[in-house]
């Protein structure tokens, strides 16, 4: 089974090429990412603990997110996500355009996604996507902030990159 293809893009977010998204990843070749970011009514955030089996394993990280697909916009693939991860529908909203994420897992991988981030309000129930996250937690602003300052790396590096970015 080959592994999945994914656009390897400029600084511009321009298509250089198609690539395998392991190649990606091991070579440090800048490649699409959606993410989202899920509040509830109250303004607090909704971000998943990664599952075992993935990268970044038990740290927290966006609600959703994922690799954008051959000829799939970034939008649709936050919808497609937050299907896939979370089992939920809302009506998602651009956040942040085009934030570089690049840094190493040592002797793993070299990450360097271009990312939009998508903002949504959701009240309900979750039917999570076991394989890719072990759970799905509320974190009110001041929580996110503390773990921020006391304890990153309970974050995954993306998630604090873009937390940063947006929370200047």
């Amino acid at each position: 089974m080959s592994d999945e293809l994914v656009y390897v893009v400029d600084e511009n977010d321009l298509i250089i090429r198609k690539e395998e998204k392991l190649l990606c990843h091991k070579e440090g070749l800048l490649h699409r990412i959606s993410a989202v970011l899920i509040f509830n009514s109250q303004k607090e955030l909704y971000l998943q603990k990664r599952a075992n089996e993935k990268i970044g394993e038990g740290l927290i990280d966006y609600s959703a997110s994922g690799h954008v697909s051959l000829n799939e916009s970034y939008e649709n693939s936050a919808y497609r996500e937050l299907k896939e991860e979370l089992g939920i529908e809302t009506e998602l909203k651009l956040l942040y355009d085009r934030l570089i994420e690049k840094f190493d897992y040592p002797n793993l991988f070299k990450i360097n996604h271009i990312v939009k981030i998508y903002t949504g309000i959701y009240e309900g129930e979750f039917d999570i996507q076991k394989d890719e996250l072990e759970s799905i937690d509320l974190y009110s602003l001041n929580k996110i902030k503390n773990i921020l300052e006391k304890n990153p790396e309970s974050m995954t590096e993306a998630l604090k990159l873009s937390l940063r970015k947006i929370l200047k």
